[in-house]
């Protein structure tokens, strides 16, 4: 269907998408700056965090129980 333009922004008020043309415009703005900031920003290396290891027993010693702690006293 083919709208004319003198046409076109009265059928947005008709139909009540103005909001969302609004919507849809505000999310592209953003979109658009998000894109220029990631083209901007440096590219970021990758941290090496290590292989994980399994807990020893000294880990496990150090490690509390949230279980085996005394209830907390309630406030009045």
């Amino acid at each position: 269907m083919f709208i004319r333009a003198h046409n076109a922004d009265q059928l947005l008020f008709e139909e009540q998408w103005l909001g969302e043309i609004e919507g849809i415009d505000l999310t592209l703005t953003f979109l658009r700056t998000k894109q220029a900031e990631v083209i901007r920003s440096p590219r970021r290396t990758a941290v090496d965090l290590g292989l994980p290891r399994p807990r020893t027993e000294r880990d496990r010693a150090c490690h509390v129980d949230p279980a085996a702690l005394p209830p907390r006293p309630r406030a009045a």
